[in-house]
């Protein structure tokens, strides 16, 4: 992981974890479909103008079976696109049953245009992936809309990249070949197990990071042995490897919910 990358992926994560404390000790007012919540940290203050005891928080069986839809984008991946070895710009689409149970879906397109210092080669991709999977919320209050999840993903890519370098030497008869491999196939299915933090950030707008250990189920073989970079999954060089993303999210329930209100 080159310097860049580290000290990116450290400021993402300190401002993420910043915005997730600076919203858990700020009040805020949630409109819903019989008034207004009122949320402090983690406890319920007020519902309808009432005020509620600290201790009584909203359970998990109170809440609705489905309870709306999120859309975000990956900020992280997009940053590491310009500064780093290789990045991603992905989209994703959640669905909230009981405040509890996230079902999501990932799609996006990884690209890197990176020449090694070691061996003078270009290797370039620019390539569409798609992950599944879902997340469960560990947190306490099921509507204060800050979130701590684990979850698994199922990840699929078939991508074409490009190698190219400097001629080596032909050892049978001392020629000089050029590198200049085009439409190299390849594709991959691998797992992930995720583990996150998630807070509101104001009203329908949610920040959240999360970390990834990503593991290999299967690959494409081919004569020029693996790709450096497979898109949304990232370094390829050994059977598993550690990814993240900093997501933004709207959430779409709570838009509706503030034109009503």
């Amino acid at each position: 992981m080159s310097i860049t990358r580290t000290f990116a992926c450290i400021f993402l994560l300190c401002l993420s974890s910043g915005l997730c404390a600076q919203v858990a000790g700020t009040t805020t007012k949630i409109a819903t479909g019989e008034g207004t919540l009122t949320v402090k940290g983690d406890s319920v203050e007020r519902f309808q103008g009432v005020a509620f005891d600290h201790t009584r928080v909203p359970t998990y069986k109170e809440q609705p079976l489905f309870c709306g839809v999120s859309v975000g984008a990956d900020l992280a991946g997009a940053l590491m696109a310009q500064v780093a070895k290789f990045g991603q710009y992905e989209a994703q689409a959640r669905f909230n049953f009981k405040q509890r149970y996230f079902p999501v879906v990932e799609i996006g397109v990884g690209t890197s245009n990176h020449t090694s210092d070691r061996t003078n080669q270009t290797y370039k991709v620019h390539s569409p992936y798609f992950r599944i999977g879902g997340d469960y919320n560990f947190a306490h209050n099921p509507v204060s809309g800050n979130r701590i999840y684990g979850g698994v993903r199922y990840g699929f890519s078939s991508f074409k990249y490009e190698i190219s370098g400097p001629s080596f030497i032909d050892p049978i008869d001392g020629s000089a070949m050029p590198l200049d491999l085009q439409g190299v196939h390849s594709s991959m299915h691998w797992g992930e197990l995720v583990a996150g933090l998630e807070g509101r950030l104001w009203r329908f707008i949610h920040l959240g990071w999360s970390v990834r250990w990503k593991f290999r189920f299967k690959q494409k073989d081919n004569a020029y042995g693996n790709p450096y970079y497979v898109p949304g999954y990232g370094d390829n060089t050994d059977g598993s490897c550690f990814g993240g993303n900093f997501c933004l999210l709207i959430d779409i329930s709570d838009i509706k919910n503030s034109k009503k209100h």
